[in-house]
């Protein structure tokens, strides 16, 4: 689209599937969820674990309160002191804003905001061995990611 039109960017992205585009800004969503996170389980436990991934470290800490973070939105409302100044932070390094996730060009992809838990309990877990091999199995709830959930216990950089 952009070698025919070579300044309409709109255009461009209207081209890309709805669910890549939505995809982009729940990743985006996703990283500074992330960010949050770790500042928060960082400050409250200095000591916490840090595994480095690909875009910067998740930090694991041991009987950690559980609470609720934002994904933050458009439409995000932070009643914690210390979480919305962690939020106004990061938004400030980022150079953006709550409003930015309204998207008045493609609304279908702007985004409200919503809140995840901090802690995600895996259930059902169980695990097989083999020849050279160990099988995990377990349920995660929405929004967790089976990934971090194996970092957390081995501790390797994926």
């Amino acid at each position: 689209h952009l070698k025919k039109y070579p300044s309409d960017y709109i255009g461009a992205l209207r081209s890309t599937p709805l669910k890549i585009l939505k995809l982009f800004i729940h990743a985006y969503q996703s990283w500074l969820w992330n960010e949050t996170a770790a500042k928060i389980v960082h400050k409250s436990q200095p000591n916490s674990r840090e595994v480095k991934y690909s875009l910067g470290k998740f930090v694991f800490g041991e009987k950690i309160n559980d609470i609720n973070i934002p994904v933050l939105g458009f439409g995000t409302e932070i009643s914690d002191k210390e979480i919305e100044r962690i939020t106004e932070s990061l938004l400030e390094q980022e150079h953006i804003t709550l409003r930015d996730f309204i998207i008045p060009q493609l609304p279908e992809i702007s985004s409200e905001g919503t809140e995840r838990s901090l802690i995600s309990e895996a259930k059902d877990v169980t695990s097989e061995t083999g020849e050279d091999r160990l099988t995990l199995k377990f349920t995660l709830p929405k929004g967790s990611y089976a990934t971090i959930f194996i970092k957390s216990l081995i501790n390797v950089q994926l």
